[in-house]
């Protein structure tokens, strides 16, 4: 996962564990980066598609092994198509949540064709792949839950996730001097490598 996707893996995570399921959860990213590094340092000439492989076959491998009943793919741009196809012959079920339809939904239908079943945040989007659902991203309650703070008035609120690119945009001098004018309140995630003095005063913090 990247900063934005791995926070709404997590709370998917956090929602299931609380109607009682059993999740595992595996970083494709994390696990992309690991197989790229040491192919390199071995000097292996592996393409995109066989790092890729590899990373995503320890899923296959816990599939079968641990029985697994269900497998979701948050986004699903760092996963195999192939490890895809291997888990479904398991007889187990793989589905995909999409973030980032509609920029995205050239790419995503070329890689959503191959799971069981989709689910992507925009509506517009639906009938542009197959056994596809709306489902909305939810609201990650451990940072959006109103607190004393947000029953205050502000001039503006900024709720997002601020991973690096974004808080960059904030942090530009004229939008910062635009924030800073008037009453502002800032609210959601951030990505470690998101620091400016100025607008750090700005977050509101949940108790």
């Amino acid at each position: 996962h990247n900063f934005s996707t791995l926070a709404i893996a997590e709370s998917y995570t956090r929602a299931f564990e609380r109607l009682g399921y059993e999740i595992v959860e595996y970083d494709t990213l994390r696990a992309l980066r690991i197989v790229g590094s040491g192919l390199k340092a071995q000097k292996f000439p592996a393409n995109l598609h066989q790092t890729s492989e590899m990373a995503c076959a320890p899923i296959l491998s816990q599939v079968i092994i641990d029985s697994i009943d269900v497998v979701l793919v948050v986004h699903g741009i760092y996963m195999n198509p192939a490890i895809v196809m291997a888990i479904r012959k398991t007889g187990c079920k793989v589905g995909l949540i999409l973030t980032d339809d509609p920029m995205q939904v050239s790419l995503s239908k070329r890689y959503g064709q191959y799971y069981d079943f989709v689910f992507t945040n925009d509506k517009n989007t639906v009938d542009q792949h197959k056994n596809c659902y709306y489902l909305p991203v939810a609201v990650d309650e451990t940072i959006f839950v109103p607190g004393d703070d947000l029953f205050r008035s502000y001039d503006l609120l900024v709720a997002w996730s601020f991973y690096k690119e974004r808080f960059e945009f904030l942090a530009d001098e004229r939008i910062k001097k635009l924030l800073l004018k008037y009453k502002t309140a800032m609210l959601g995630a951030r990505s470690r490598d998101t620091e400016d003095p100025d607008l750090d005063k700005l977050f509101i913090k949940k108790k």
